[in-house]
């Protein structure tokens, strides 16, 4: 990634399990070869009819979303962004 003097983003991933052990290896790998940064398929909502894609979304309060945000922090972190 760095070499090319490109940016490289991975995109609109998902597991249907949406396991942690999925995602930490793919941050583990986004983080550490200096991709430009990636998105996730969906993120989801609770709606008055239910989940708005029970498969494949990622919920607030889950823990797959809170190690979204701890892997926003870390590219944040890595690009020099302090916040």
């Amino acid at each position: 990634m760095k070499a090319s003097n490109k940016p490289v983003i991975m995109e609109e991933f998902s597991v249907a399990e949406n396991t942690i052990a999925q995602y930490t290896n793919w941050y583990s790998i986004i983080e550490s070869t200096g991709m430009a940064g990636d998105l996730i398929w969906q993120s989801g909502s609770i709606l008055s009819n239910g989940p708005s894609d029970p498969n494949l979304a990622v919920y607030p309060g889950s823990d797959v979303y809170i190690l979204n945000t701890q892997h926003a922090a870390a590219l944040r972190a890595r690009d020099g962004d302090p916040q």
